[in-house]
């Protein structure tokens, strides 16, 4: 983050549900780095017990919405 010292918003996306993967392990580390003026949000499937979902059209329509919550897509 120190090569971006304009950077306002961060965001975290990931395949992986929210309890899960690497934001659960590290965002704490994450959020000690944010400034004053900065955000730091998430985008990930929602929380579930396990890794993935088990019917490909569900895993297909979330994957959908991660990615264009990330990139700010409204549909």
């Amino acid at each position: 983050m120190k090569k971006y010292p304009s950077l306002k918003e961060l965001i975290w996306c990931q395949e992986e549900p929210l309890n899960q993967g690497a934001w659960y392990a590290k965002h704490h580390r994450m959020t000690e780095l944010i400034k004053k003026g900065q955000t730091l949000d998430v985008v990930a499937r929602p929380a579930s017990a396990a890794p993935a979902v088990g019917y490909a059209a569900k895993h297909i329509q979330q994957q959908k919405e991660v990615i264009n919550a990330a990139l700010g897509i409204k549909e």
